[in-house]
């Protein structure tokens, strides 16, 4: 059974400055490429590129720019660690 775990860090980085980073759920493979061009994410030349990515409480796979903070990710929901 995963554990769940909560926020418990600075309010200040829960909320962010603004606007919170725009996501997308990974429901299949095909899903990584897409938001990679939709969101014009930099690719290395090798082709592999960094995120910010968090598992929500439900198993959602959601992914967002390498420069947001996980629990902006998370939509400052509970998330699952290993």
């Amino acid at each position: 059974m995963p554990k769940i775990y909560s926020y418990v860090g600075s309010p200040h980085l829960a909320k962010g400055d603004g606007e919170l980073p725009s996501r997308m759920r990974v429901e299949q493979p095909q899903d990584v490429p897409r938001w990679i061009s939709q969101t014009r994410q930099q690719t290395q030349a090798d082709g592999t590129f960094v995120a910010t990515f968090v598992v929500d409480a439900d198993g959602g796979l959601w992914i967002a720019d390498r420069h947001s903070e996980h629990v902006q990710c998370a939509r400052r929901g509970c998330v699952v660690g290993g």
